[in-house]
């Protein structure tokens, strides 16, 4: 056996029962632990190291019992209006004050004080550069999700307001054990964010687009989700009632008679019977086809035959269409002439002639005719006035 094939033998023993290298992926632990040593170097110039995490799903109402005693909490702002927090422990908060006053980090005892708004804003500059190069250490993994876009704002100093600023949805605490100093002050921090990241957490109100938008965007989904759906329609030429005799002796070439107005009132009709279209029944390429002539309004109902008329269309039904016509009777269409009788010409007037007393036209031999006043007496008309006062 030669030296170069013995060295691949040991080789291929030495990778055995090896997990395969997770290349391009990095878990969260080991991202906040990156995002605390390159925070520390580069905001604190002070060493910054953690182990160890902790992760838990909680509640709104568990948050609160789960932070450190006396801690400075910050609100978070992430993507899509969703919230968060971040929390430091007493030592930290001291920690990180001590590193920007004054340069160094005592081993002293820690002040019996709560942290204040000075705390926070010395605070905060730390807390943005970890939740920033975490977001940027987990590209790439799974978890990149929930973790991505968070950035430290306001402090919250009164923690029972927490159901009123965050949403109620399950939140993911994460607990990291964090040295400062090399040992100088040992604390915690906390991050808290959505389970299930900004996604499962309701855009804010002033975020929304407007009610006229939203409603007109929801009518046009509502559309491209509807129109495609295939509905059965059921054409209906006529409705007839029959005896129950009648419904046994049917069968197979059996000749039922409808009156023929049932041709151009045909329906088409949904399986629940609601009337839809009204046409009339022809013909189309060879196909039986119906020509649609009337919509249904909604609660509309077609028109129905009385018990006469049935009986009636039904007379009609079994006469062909020359017995029908016979049956009609003779109607004078024609309009009346116009010019049967022309007007006679009248003779024309000679004005200067009127004028005159002369010129008048002859009434006939006949003249007028004897007006009968019976008793009445015209000489009694000498005795009336003249003119009325």
């Amino acid at each position: 056996m030669s030296s170069e094939t013995h060295a691949a033998i040991l080789r291929s023993m030495t990778r055995a029962g090896r997990p395969p290298p997770e290349f391009g992926e990095v878990s969260p632990a080991k991202a906040l632990r990156l995002a605390l040593a390159k925070s520390g170097q580069e905001i604190l110039e002070q060493a910054v190291t953690g182990s160890g995490i902790e992760e838990l799903k909680v509640g709104i109402p568990a948050i609160q019992k789960e932070l450190p005693e006396s801690a400075l909490v910050l609100d978070m702002t992430g993507p899509g209006g969703c919230r968060g927090l971040v929390a430091l422990d007493r030592s930290c908060v001291a920690a990180i004050t001590e590193a920007l006053t004054t340069g160094r980090i005592s081993g002293g005892e820690l002040p019996e004080r709560k942290p204040s708004r000075t705390d926070a804003l010395l605070c905060r500059k730390f807390l943005v550069m970890v939740m920033t190069v975490f977001a940027a250490r987990l590209v790439g993994h799974p978890d990149s999700d929930w973790a991505t876009g968070f950035v430290p704002d306001e402090p919250v100093f009164d923690l029972r307001r927490l159901p009123v600023i965050m949403e109620d949805v399950p939140y993911r605490l994460l607990r990291m054990e964090t040295d400062f100093g090399l040992g100088a002050r040992i604390g915690q921090v906390c991050i808290v964010v959505p389970w299930a990241g900004p996604a499962a957490v309701p855009p804010p109100a002033e975020a929304l687009p407007p009610p006229e938008e939203d409603a007109a965007a929801w009518c046009e989904a509502l559309e491209a989700a509807i129109m495609p759906a295939r509905v059965e329609l059921a054409g209906v030429l006529c409705r007839r009632e029959i005896t129950v005799r009648d419904y046994e002796a049917l069968e197979a070439g059996s000749l039922i008679r409808i009156p023929m107005s049932s041709i151009a009132n045909a329906t088409l009709e949904t399986a629940t019977g609601q009337k839809i279209f009204r046409g009339r029944l022809g013909e189309l390429d060879g196909d039986r086809a119906l020509k649609v002539e009337w919509t249904f309004e909604d609660g509309e109902e077609g028109e129905t035959l009385s018990a006469a008329q049935n009986d009636e269309a039904d007379e009609m039904g079994g006469m062909d269409l020359a017995d029908a016509m016979s049956k009609v009777p003779p109607v004078d269409l024609s309009l009346p002439s116009l010019e049967d009788e022309p007007e006679p010409e009248l003779p024309p007037l000679d004005l200067d002639a009127l004028e005159a007393g002369e010129g008048l036209p002859d009434l006939g031999d006949g003249g007028f005719p004897a007006m009968d006043l019976g008793e009445f007496n015209m000489d009694e008309l000498d005795d009336l006035p003249e003119t009325i006062d």
